[in-house]
């Protein structure tokens, strides 16, 4: 993990508004957390294929995942790669640059792949019949896909400018991320259990959090540009959110469901509930 931050930082091209002696740490900060998030992804996968079933695990969450990620992805490769978007972004916040890196659009490919990937095992191993996508789950993927394809075409109509169509993205991905984690919770807590739901990639993405989170304070405080916050709201809050879902997840594995041993008289040998 250490070597594949190292990588990352070492290959991501250095901000020019950094001063030159922050510009590395800003780099293994990025790298440290694009390391974190991206393997987060894999604790869960991995667990699927091993119990060889997705029980304990919400479809609302991974469902809402996917499309959270869609919006995300799409998001920082408009921020990190198309010049007018990012022409527009400098003339609307006084000439500074987004604070979207390399690790930001590498970062949202890789976990959109997984949670595609999560979603299939979904339907593989147990099937929607099995375990279905609640009403409300489903009620609020339909409404926020509407919402963007409603968004976008107006935008075209209109011939507004592409930002705004860029932060709504990010507007319906901190929704996603703060409503994805709710059935999750709501889970374990009818089930007095986190079997299914792995802890490895909550406690994986906390740490993500809180470097993304940190690497974006600290890169305003050198550029002496708070407005990176306002202009790249989509990252703090991600950072944010996940901050406060990963401890309450900690609470329900450590504190009120820890898990138990396999084979005493109150653990399922096969450690599915």
């Amino acid at each position: 993990m250490v070597a594949a931050a190292a990588i990352v930082a070492v290959s991501t091209p250095k901000a020019d508004a950094l001063s030159r002696g922050y510009q590395p740490i800003s780099a293994a900060l990025g790298g440290a957390y694009f390391v974190c998030w991206s393997v987060s992804f894999w604790p869960q996968v991995l667990e699927n294929r091993r119990r060889r079933t997705t029980v304990g695990l919400s479809p609302d969450f991974a469902a809402l995942n996917l499309l959270g990620f869609l919006c995300y992805t799409t998001y920082t490769l408009l921020f990190f790669t198309n010049r007018d978007i990012r022409s527009q972004y400098e003339r609307r916040h006084d000439g500074a640059a987004p604070q979207t890196r390399l690790s930001d659009a590498l970062f949202s490919v890789h976990a959109l792949a997984l949670c595609g990937v999560t979603l299939a095992q979904v339907a593989y191993y147990d099937g929607f019949a099995a375990q279905p996508l609640s009403r409300p789950g489903l009620a609020a993927i339909l409404a926020l896909s509407l919402a963007v394809a409603c968004y976008g075409a107006a935008a075209v109509a209109r011939r507004d400018p592409g930002l705004d169509f860029v932060y709504f993205l990010s507007y319906v991905k901190m929704a996603i991320t703060f409503l994805k984690y709710l059935p999750q919770l709501v889970s374990n807590f009818r089930r007095q259990s986190t079997v299914g739901w792995s802890i490895h990639n909550i406690l994986l993405d906390f740490a993500g959090g809180l470097l993304s989170t940190l690497q974006l304070v600290l890169d305003c405080a050198d550029t002496r540009d708070w407005s990176g916050i306002v202009g790249d709201v989509a990252k703090f809050a991600l950072g944010s959110i996940s901050i406060v879902f990963d401890l309450l997840f900690m609470v329900q594995h450590y504190v009120l469901y820890p898990p138990k041993r396999a084979g005493t008289a109150h653990a399922p040998l096969l450690g599915v509930q």
